[in-house]
């Protein structure tokens, strides 16, 4: 008796006028307990339910895309006024989709993140107000019932579908975004090397070739830019000074012990170092890879004393690297180099 009595409950909902309700209503709650959409390479995900409750504070920074919910809602309350229901609704799914047009910059408690992808709660979200219309409209046309109910039916499976393939297939989907990310990288890990074929001494001088103004990377391991590298060993005493150039001139950084032995800068001729450390590299910043390329040679004999090419995939707060142990700029141009801490005395820490 209790399973007829289930069955018919069942029954009077799929026959039921408010059956696009019910679909809309399961839909929009479905959503706010998945992701809504992705940023920073995939690294970073927001829960559609954080977006529900604080989205109202996205006009702030530009996203106004959350008051979707206002129209949404009022169309509900006035679902017994078929054609305003509608408008409301309407207006709602077109401000809902604008999101794809005009993406915000989302924060996760640090800088401006692009939005790389969207999740199934943004495509339910969607889908909550697209049935809603949908009823709207079969009710305004007095289709029968039966027939009423197998369109919305339909319609719900169709949503699913869609927002499951975009969600594993499209574009901006995280499957197809891995998938990428992890081809290019692997394809650059194969290249991956840290050859020193001779080291050398008494190094006082380097020349750091800025042919494309340093690499975009972090901090992290050591990836930064060629002239944060001369400055820090400049700052410990490994060499007296480097040189490089920006914009056609040529520049030399040395510890002034007149200015009490502060870090100078100063405009040179051309440059006189023996020694050439080369930093070039690729740039994937939609994949969160870059590659680097050091190559460290004798300037008067052109000899190559040593050379390192490295990739890099970052995504969000994690990453990993090629090759595996990690790799240091500084450390490889110590190495090959033979540079020792305290060489030279004019200097301080600082």
């Amino acid at each position: 008796m209790e399973i007829k009595s289930q069955t018919s409950k069942m029954m009077k909902i799929l026959s039921s006028e408010s059956l696009h309700i019910y679909l809309s209503y399961l839909f929009f709650i479905v959503s706010c307990s998945t992701i809504a959409f992705y940023a920073d390479n995939f690294g970073n995900k927001m829960w559609s339910l954080f977006v529900f409750l604080l989205g109202w504070l996205g006009i702030f920074i530009g996203a106004f895309q959350w008051y979707a919910n206002i129209f949404y809602f009022l169309a509900l309350i006035q679902r017994r006024n078929i054609k305003a229901s509608i408008i409301l609704a309407t207006i709602g799914l077109l401000i809902a989709l604008s999101f794809f047009i005009i993406e915000p910059p989302i924060t996760f408690g640090g800088p401006d993140q692009p939005i790389v992808g969207y999740g199934f709660g943004y495509g339910l979200w969607l889908s909550s107000m697209a049935i809603f219309i949908a009823g709207q409209v079969l009710l305004l046309l007095d289709i029968g019932v039966l027939r009423r109910s197998y369109i919305l039916l339909f319609l719900a499976f169709f949503f699913v579908a869609i927002t499951s393939f975009e969600y594993f297939y499209g574009k901006r989907s995280p499957y197809s975004f891995h998938a990428k990310q992890s081809s290019i990288f692997e394809q650059y890990c194969k290249q991956s090397k840290i050859n020193i074929y001779h080291k050398v001494n008494n190094i006082e001088s380097i020349y750091f070739d800025h042919a494309q103004n340093g690499l975009h990377f972090g901090n992290n391991f050591g990836y930064e830019w060629s002239s944060s590298v001369g400055t820090g060993l400049v700052n410990v005493g490994y060499i007296e000074s480097y040189e490089y150039m920006k914009n056609g001139k040529y520049y030399k950084v040395f510890a002034d012990s007149t200015r009490n032995y502060k870090i100078n800068t100063t405009n040179i001729a051309s440059p006189n170092s023996s020694i050439m450390v080369s930093i070039t590299g690729k740039s994937y910043p939609i994949y969160g890879i870059d590659t680097k390329n050091i190559i460290i040679k004798d300037i008067k004999t052109n000899i190559i004393l040593g050379e390192a090419f490295v990739v890099v995939e970052m995504q969000g707060s994690d990453f990993k690297h090629c090759p595996e142990q990690g790799f240091s700029t500084e450390a490889f141009v110590k190495d090959v180099l033979n540079l020792k801490a305290n060489r030279y005395k004019n200097y301080i820490w600082h």
